[in-house]
């Protein structure tokens, strides 16, 4: 049995089963709404309720950014490409600083796609102002994210991730794909 058949089998008598069988299935988005509507119509025994961030667990931190000559867009998170969008993010820089757009992208995380992305960088001509820093946490993690200028969110699938929650409650301005399932709070 191949691989794409083996997944498909797993979905359609394990997961399914699990699925219709569970007493609720939390989602914490509506692109996973959505998904799971498409895949089980019937499926009526699900309840949204998004991840939320506990404001006193967020460090005040005071950085002055008034002689900051370019800005800072920043990243967060395990360094998946495909999952966390970062090829979108990386040819968006590229086409931003091409167009005479200002600025540096820093990574603050680890992950197997490092080397991978540092290569795309540097074929898109951006490798130099691009800053791996590796993973962070603490408030280490909170020191780095508030230096950011803008939080840059790029995923093509999410829950609801705690790092845009975070970078909200540090009052940074978010761009965020609409896979986040951020932005309808992020605009309010």
């Amino acid at each position: 049995m191949t691989a794409s058949l083996m997944k498909k089998y797993y979905f359609n008598f394990v997961e399914k089963t699990i699925l219709k069988n569970a007493k609720v299935v939390h989602l914490l988005g509506q692109s996973e709404v959505e998904n799971i509507s498409s895949l089980l119509p019937k499926l009526t025994n699900t309840v949204m309720i998004p991840n939320g961030q506990d404001l006193a667990q967020i460090p005040i931190i005071e950085i002055d950014k008034t002689n900051r000559k370019v800005p800072i867009f920043g990243f967060l998170g395990r360094l998946d490409t495909n999952h966390k969008g970062l090829d979108l993010l990386l040819d968006a820089f590229a086409i931003y600083t091409k167009n005479g757009g200002k600025g540096t992208l820093e990574f603050v995380g680890n992950g197997e796609d490092m080397i991978s992305l540092k290569a795309r960088a540097a074929k898109l001509g951006i490798l130099e102002k691009l800053t791996f820093h590796g993973a962070k946490f603490g408030n280490e993690k909170f020191d780095y994210l508030a230096n950011f200028d803008v939080f840059v969110h790029t995923s093509r699938m999410e829950g609801f991730p705690t790092a845009v929650l975070e970078a909200a409650a540090l009052e940074l301005p978010c761009l965020c794909s609409e896979a986040t399932n951020a932005n309808d709070y992020l605009r309010a």
